[in-house]
């Protein structure tokens, strides 16, 4: 008759500096356990606190453990948990050293794709740069497109005749320019692109410079002197032409 050992066995919780329960296992000789994750667990560094609580057998711990995964939700248990591999009361936001970063980065990307979370990542106590949901750098590097129209605006404006003559105001006996209806002819914009409004063109031109900066740069520079919001046209159509954007309604032209 085969005779069946007891032996007890320690359940274990493994959590970060922030008290983020990590990881929950079971193990007759934790230490050995934890060695092994060191060398073979890519969260381990992450790991500041380890918390035992021993049971008579290993079944016992093995229901402890099921049940603990199950309500706990720890962040790196993939097997019999309610939540997944990156928990979403996971703090990704914020201040982050680089050397944690480079650790988590597959948790910084879904908290930046996912949830909207921006992460400012630090090397020696000072900002290193910021990882940022996509739409805000498309935002960003819009308006920081229109800030470069409004500078080639008012330069394309500036009276010329040398410095301490006063401009005259462009309303002093003569009535303000409006802005064409229709876009210059020599720009060849196609049906879809002068469609759109002002705000669709400004997002996708922005979007296409994200792409390629130097590009947009180029069109910016052949068209000076034309006023901005039909470069932002301009780059659109070049852009949509090139694969970079879609355009509302261009499918239909072709």
């Amino acid at each position: 008759m085969t005779r069946t050992i007891v032996k007890r066995t320690a359940l274990y919780r493994l959590f970060g500096a922030n008290g983020q329960l990590l990881y929950i296992g079971i193990a007759y000789d934790p230490e050995s356990r934890w060695a092994q994750h060191s060398s073979d667990k890519p969260w381990w560094p992450l790991v500041a606190r380890r918390d035992v609580e021993w049971h008579p057998d290993r079944r016992l711990a093995e229901d402890a453990e099921r049940a603990a995964i199950w309500a706990e939700a720890p962040l790196y248990n993939a097997a019999g948990s309610q939540g997944s591999l990156l928990a979403t009361h996971f703090p990704t936001g914020g201040l982050i050293g680089h050397a944690e970063a480079r650790l988590r980065i597959s948790d910084l990307l879904n908290g930046t794709q996912f949830r909207g979370e921006h992460a400012e990542i630090t090397r020696h106590g000072k900002a290193a740069g910021y990882l940022v949901p996509p739409d805000w750098y498309v935002t960003a590097a819009a308006a920081v497109n229109e800030v470069a129209d409004l500078r080639a605006e008012v330069e394309r404006l500036r009276p010329q005749g040398g410095e301490g003559r006063r401009p005259a105001a462009r309303w002093e006996g003569v009535a303000p320019a409006r802005p064409a209806i229709e876009p210059p002819v020599e720009l060849g914009l196609s049906p879809a692109v002068a469609a759109l409004d002002e705000d669709q063109v400004r997002l996708l031109a922005g979007q296409a410079e994200v792409q390629h900066q130097d590009w947009g740069r180029e069109i910016r520079r052949e068209l000076r002197g034309t006023d901005p919001r039909w470069i932002r046209y301009a780059i659109v159509e070049a852009a949509a032409q090139a694969g970079y954007v879609d355009v509302p309604g261009q499918a239909n032209e072709e």
